[in-house]
């Protein structure tokens, strides 16, 4: 047994807590709680697990990680990043390029949308003032004309032309409805342009800790990830007591978290060139290329509220 074995089992002992109550905590299966006490590190999924799980295990007992981390360098076992990692980091970031250019197209369509809502509306309204604008001249040119005499031995009596008011209210009524067309554009227009727009924007960037800011968001704030390795994933929130967390594989699928009650939250990527993070839909883009930072903490908070960052 190593000394961070001998030192986290005492933790948890001091806690009254057992390896089957400590799986349930931190989601580890108890053989690799037992491993890590043991300081058995090959009985691990794979090397680079061994310092995520001492996180979470030291974490769950009340410690703090980089204290323990930095205590106990020497029996933590070291490891390099998988000869296939550039294949498949080029891969996930082709996949985000693709699903990045879509989302432009998304946020592009409804202004393109307005746009020829407006010109149909002038079009239309073009067409009323033209079919208007003969009727007004030929009813112009009934007034002027002649009256009509009739001489039959009674008083001369004068005719009027009796479609002369008729047209006069058609030429009315055409003018109220394409004032009410005008109106109903102007509206459905108004009604479009309010449509809300949602981006992404890093604000700043520490090292392996990166703050982005969530702009004219809707009420709902959601995050889906999606993992090509195995990887441990942590959503905690911006003191960084622990939400969620799960350790994914390829063939998990998509793991989505509703954070709607939350206005920051911390995300904990140890294995971040193997997580593609989705914020509301939209690809979150590392700011810190995970080749040069494989494990990252991503801060995201919703604009106008203040963040507290994590480690």
């Amino acid at each position: 047994m190593t000394e961070l074995g001998q030192y986290l089992k005492e933790h948890r002992l001091t806690q009254q807590l057992t390896l089957n109550e400590l799986q349930t905590r931190t989601k580890i299966q108890a053989r690799y709680l037992q491993a890590i006490e043991e300081g058995n590190y090959d009985a691990l999924p794979g090397h680079f697990y061994a310092r995520a799980f001492v996180k979470q295990y030291a974490e769950a007992v009340g410690l703090s990680p980089d204290e323990v981390f930095e205590a106990y360098e020497k029996d933590l076992p070291q490891h390099k990043v998988p000869d296939e990692l550039p294949s498949r980091l080029a891969r996930s970031k082709s996949t985000m390029h693709v699903s990045a250019g879509r989302s432009k197209f998304a946020r592009v369509f409804p202004k393109i949308l307005i746009v020829l809502v407006f010109l149909i509306a002038v079009i239309l309204v073009y067409t009323f003032i033209q079919r208007a604008t003969p009727n007004e001249s030929a009813d112009a040119n009934q007034d002027n004309s002649p009256t009509v005499v009739l001489d039959e031995g009674n008083p001369s009596t004068t005719e009027e032309d009796p479609d002369v008011p008729d047209s006069a209210a058609d030429s009315e009524g055409m003018g109220t409805s394409s004032g009410e067309d005008e109106k109903t554009d102007e509206s459905t227009t108004n009604e479009e342009t309010t449509e809300p727009v949602l981006t992404v924007t890093p604000t700043t960037d520490q090292g392996v800790t990166t703050t982005y800011e969530l702009t004219n968001a809707p009420d709902s704030f959601e995050l889906t990830f999606e993992v090509t390795g195995r990887a441990y994933i942590g959503v905690r929130t911006a003191d960084r007591s622990i939400i969620e967390q799960n350790t994914l594989s390829p063939e998990s699928g998509e793991w989505t978290v509703d954070m709607s009650q939350h206005d920051t939250i911390n995300l904990r990527l140890p294995r971040a060139y193997d997580t593609k993070v989705t914020v509301n839909g939209i690809p979150l883009q590392y700011e810190v290329s995970p080749t040069e930072q494989k494990d990252q903490t991503i801060v995201i908070t919703k604009a106008g509220n203040e963040t507290v960052e994590g480690e």
